[in-house]
C-alpha cells in the first residue's frame, strides 16, 4: 500500500517515524505513551493560560488525557495521536492576542501535526471547536477593549 496516498497511516506524523528504527511493539508503546504525555501537558498549559491554579490545571490535564474518549480510543493510535493536539490548538488561540506571530505559527504547526496524525474527522471536530472558541474569544476581547465588560 502506498503510505503517502492515504492520511490514515500517519506516515507524515513525526512521532510515527520511530517505527522505521524500532520494532513495532516498542514503537507503538512509545507513541502511545508520548501521546498521553502530550495530552496532559497541553491540557495543563491551556488550563494555566485560562488562569487555573496548578492543582486544577493538573486535574484538567488528567481528566482530558485519561477521560472516556482517550482511554476507549487507546487501541486506535491514530485517533489519540490526532486528538491530543486539541488543547495545544486552544492554547494557541488563547495566547494569540498576547504574541500574535509566535502563537499563529505555533497554532499552524499544531494543526498540521493534528492533520498528519491520521484521522481527519478529529481535525474537523477540532476546527469546529476551535473556530467557535476563536469567534467567542474575539467577540469578548472586542467588548473588553471597547469598555463594555465581558
Amino acid at each position: 500500500m502506498p503510505l503517502l496516498a492515504s492520511i490514515y497511516p500517519g506516515t507524515l506524523y513525526p512521532p510515527n517515524w520511530i517505527f522505521a528504527v524500532m520494532s513495532p511493539g516498542i514503537a507503538i508503546n512509545l507513541v502511545v505513551i508520548s501521546t498521553y504525555h502530550l495530552a496532559i501537558i497541553g491540557s495543563y498549559r491551556y488550563a494555566r493560560a485560562l488562569g487555573l491554579n496548578r492543582i486544577a490545571a493538573l486535574l484538567a490535564g488528567m481528566v482530558f488525557a485519561f477521560g472516556g474518549f482517550m482511554i476507549t480510543s487507546m487501541g486506535q493510535a491514530a485517533t489519540i495521536t490526532t486528538a491530543c493536539w486539541l488543547p495545544w490548538i486552544l492554547l494557541a488561540i488563547e495566547k494569540l492576542y498576547r504574541s500574535p506571530w509566535c502563537w499563529m505559527i505555533s497554532g499552524a504547526v499544531f494543526i498540521a501535526l493534528q492533520l498528519f496524525g491520521g484521522v481527519p474527522q478529529i481535525t474537523l471536530y477540532t476546527s469546529l471547536v476551535a473556530g467557535s472558541y476563536f469567534l467567542f474569544y474575539t467577540a469578548n476581547s472586542d467588548a473588553v477593549v471597547r469598555g463594555n465588560g465581558v
